[in-house]
């Protein structure tokens, strides 16, 4: 069974505060991205433009960003790492081109 989020006996007020301070302490290049994606709400494409790079990069920026935060308020927040994978180069929308074996 899954663990039930706690703020760690934070209030939601701290809660903000203390991530807010964590945001801070990231390169200011995953800062970038974190702040593009969750406060202006840009899709990866569109954060892949302003930014000038690949949709893939934007990716592992934001897995990056995401494992620097979870180490530095996993002790407020008492939850299990995150179990998801990393993300690969390719864009999450973007189909995958069949190989040339299985063209053939």
């Amino acid at each position: 069974p899954e663990r039930p989020f706690t703020t760690g006996g934070f209030s939601v007020l701290e809660l903000r505060d203390t991530v807010a301070q964590a945001i801070e302490t990231l390169p200011p290049h995953l800062r970038t991205v974190i702040s593009l994606r969750y406060w202006e709400h840009l899709s990866y494409d569109e954060i892949a433009a302003r930014l000038k790079v690949p949709p893939g990069t934007v990716g592992r920026l934001l897995y990056d960003a995401s494992m620097l935060l979870y180490e530095r308020l996993r002790v407020h927040l008492q939850a299990p790492p995150p179990t998801a994978a990393r993300p690969t180069d390719a864009h999450p929308t973007e189909a995958q081109a069949p190989s040339e074996e299985t063209k053939a």
